[in-house]
């Protein structure tokens, strides 16, 4: 578990470092303009990790662990805490970072680039139900994957922002699960 947050952490904060020092600008601008524009059906499919949608799938998943009888009440306040903590975390980082999108998108800190909030979204969601579903984890870690496609289709983040997404949500999320867990009498 331990090793998991060490590398995620690891990585997340590699990632953002080469992006302060403007390592990805080439590489950035590259990929960005290899891509084709995102039609109505990546537009669709990113909308799964929309903050609302995630907000549902996060409560629809306890509900059914609740009614399962699966799990106690620090574990059901995990997934919300780590969503939370994304949330604010992104936006700070956005506001820190102010890289702009690679097209005129949003307003306020939504008009920032890095990182993507709907890749860390999906990441968070991605490495809590893959401990709630262990089964189903290479499923289900396709979801942050696709979710990061979409915005590099849509042409409203970067290589760089999605990257760093990939990797921050889940390190929150497992932030989150060692301090529950060394919190547990």
């Amino acid at each position: 578990m331990r090793w998991k947050l060490i590398t995620l952490g690891s990585l997340s904060f590699a990632i953002a470092l080469l992006q302060a020092l403007g390592f990805f600008n080439g590489i950035n601008e590259a990929i960005n303009s290899l891509l084709p524009q995102g039609g109505d059906v990546v537009k669709a499919v990113t909308t799964l990790a929309d903050t609302h949608v995630v907000l549902i799938i996060i409560t629809a998943v306890l509900a059914i662990r609740y009614h399962k009888n699966k799990g106690n009440a620090q574990e059901f306040l995990r997934p919300y805490l780590s969503f939370a903590l994304v949330l604010i975390t992104v936006g700070l980082l956005k506001l820190a970072y102010h890289t702009p999108r690679p097209i005129t998108y949003g307003s306020g800190i939504g008009a920032f680039a890095f990182p993507s909030g709907h890749t860390a979204k999906a990441s968070m969601l991605a490495n809590y139900l893959s401990d709630v579903f262990p089964k189903y984890k290479a499923i289900i870690w396709t979801f942050p994957v696709v979710i990061g496609a979409t915005r590099l289709l849509l042409h409203v983040h970067w290589f760089s922002d999605v990257l760093f997404g990939l990797f921050y949500g889940a390190f929150i999320d497992e932030v989150v699960k060692v301090v529950m867990k060394s919190e547990l009498p």
